[in-house]
């Protein structure tokens, strides 16, 4: 595709005259040839589908179910006995486009007025594309059968709702009564511009999962997953109390999300078994009680006030610490008793603020931290000292360069020698070559007597949800590489070094 030609019009194009049934996941349209195919395929396929045919509709529609949303439509064109089955199978919709646009964009350097133009037009697709196939199942009367899933992954915002159509999916999905449901809204960026004109939760969809019919649909939820989508404390309140089998809430970039709070009672304990907080910037507090179900607990961002109570199952945590917000270690110190797994992510200026309890049980501990190159991170040494169970310990870095005068000089060994002869792996990402990372895997490679596995990941955490890229120079990049190398090229024989 050229950079002035438009995905939308060859996509138009090929779409004109389509069944909209038969427009599958990524838009593709079943072919006369397939057609035939499935008509004809030989005389063993023939006989296949005549015996098929034979089969009552309850078991047509069961073995559907199996199939995706795009199999199971094109068994829309076999006859008229076929044209609606699929109707009553579907009870998975996974409606993603984005890693096709990503791939386009990734393909072409066009300017950015040309980009915006191309997201402009796959976004429109995209919503023809979903409203078609939910006119289609909606048509008729048909009610159809429960969804097990219902996900949309694609770049919206606000403005895409202009005529209501992502309310309408909601309220269809709700409708079929869905189990898992995925707002994936990712927002698209831009040479360093973010749109955050997200998608808000609309008071009329509020307003519908509160009266009777919602209310009813809304008790098979079983995982909400929301990403780049503006929701209220009270919403994710209403699906928390309303929703006896919700064992999965997932909220990310949500600019209107202030306070949470996760509270059953005594007599009505929460099934919530996982919770995840991302990058809600204005959340300023998350109240978490009676949930004896919950075993993971993520939250990654800033939040002034962190009260966790009446959890005893709780084995999993990520948290943000830094200097400003420190309330996050008297909630680790009331459950360092069972904890197993624990990430934590900080920055280099909070590292000597850290006062971890000892985490006793501890096997695996994740730290994710920024740094400047010329800097030491060799301060979480006691953070690794309070967990004498640790059997692997990941260290992810976002590293700044800067110029060798600034460094800020040895590490201060009055923290102790790292006591870790239990832990058998170590990894270390976003290794780039600087004073930083190599001061730290020297320290590993001389105390670390019981590492059977060493790690290096070449990659870079970026501040953008955790994604893998590695920024530095091609001249570092290439000096990391060299370093990592002969770092494996001295490890002892006995030692599984790997240089990702």
């Amino acid at each position: 595709m050229s950079s002035s030609s438009s995905f939308a019009d060859q996509r138009g194009e090929e779409n004109k005259g389509a069944d909209p049934a038969t427009v599958a996941a990524e838009g593709s349209v079943l072919t006369g040839h397939e057609k035939e195919e499935l008509w004809e395929g030989g005389d063993s396929n023939s006989c296949s589908l005549d015996r098929i045919n034979g089969f009552p509709d309850e078991i047509l529609v069961n073995v559907l179910s199996s199939l995706t949303l795009k199999e199971a439509a094109r068994t829309s064109v076999l006859s008229n006995r076929w044209k609606d089955l699929w109707k009553s199978a579907v009870t998975v919709m996974d409606f993603e486009h984005l890693t096709k646009l990503n791939q386009i964009l990734d393909r072409h350097a066009a300017p950015k007025k040309q980009i915006r133009r191309w997201q402009k037009e796959h976004r429109r697709w995209f919503i023809d594309w979903v409203n078609g196939v939910l006119t289609q199942l909606q048509q008729q009367n048909h009610r159809g059968s429960k969804l097990s899933k219902f996900r949309i992954c694609f770049t919206l915002n606000k403005r895409c709702n202009s005529e209501g159509d992502i309310d309408r999916w909601l309220e269809f999905a709700i409708s079929r009564e869905v189990e898992h449901l995925e707002l994936s809204l990712n927002m698209m960026r831009l040479w360093g511009e973010w749109d955050y004109d997200s998608y808000p939760f609309s008071q009329g969809c509020f307003n519908h999962i509160k009266t009777p019919t919602g209310l009813s649909n809304i008790k098979s939820l079983r995982s909400l997953r929301l990403s780049y989508v503006a929701v209220k404390g009270e919403v994710l309140q209403h699906f928390i109390s309303n929703c006896p089998f919700l064992e999965v809430l997932d909220v990310e970039q949500s600019r209107l999300l202030k306070a949470l709070k996760v509270v059953g009672s005594s007599t009505s304990p929460l099934p919530l078994k996982h919770l995840e907080v991302k990058g809600c910037l204005f959340l300023r507090s998350v109240e978490i009680e009676h949930a004896p179900h919950l075993s993971h607990l993520i939250h990654e961002g800033r939040v002034a006030e962190l009260h966790v109570d009446n959890c005893p199952r709780l084995v999993d945590v990520t948290i943000f610490f830094d200097d400003w917000h420190p309330s996050k270690i008297p909630f680790l110190s009331s459950y360092a008793g069972q904890l197993e797994s624990l990430t934590l992510e900080t920055s280099q200026r909070a590292i000597k603020f850290l006062d971890v309890p000892e985490l006793p049980r501890l096997k695996s501990l994740t730290l994710r931290t920024d740094a400047l190159s010329c800097d030491s991170i060799l301060g979480l040494i006691p953070v690794i000292n309070a967990c004498p169970s640790l059997q692997k310990l990941t260290v992810k870095l976002l590293l700044y360069s800067r110029d060798s005068s600034d460094h800020s000089g040895p590490y201060d060994q009055q923290g102790g020698i790292a006591h870790c002869e239990g832990i058998k792996v170590v990894e270390v990402v976003g290794f780039s070559g600087y004073h930083v990372d190599c001061e730290f895997v020297d320290y590993v490679l001389e105390h670390f007597v019981g590492l059977e596995r060493m790690v290096i990941d070449r990659g870079l955490t970026t501040p953008f949800r955790g994604e893998l890229k590695n920024n530095c120079s091609k001249k570092q990049a290439k000096k990391a590489r060299k370093l990592a190398l002969n770092y494996k090229s001295k490890a002892s024989a006995s030692l599984e070094f790997l240089v990702i």
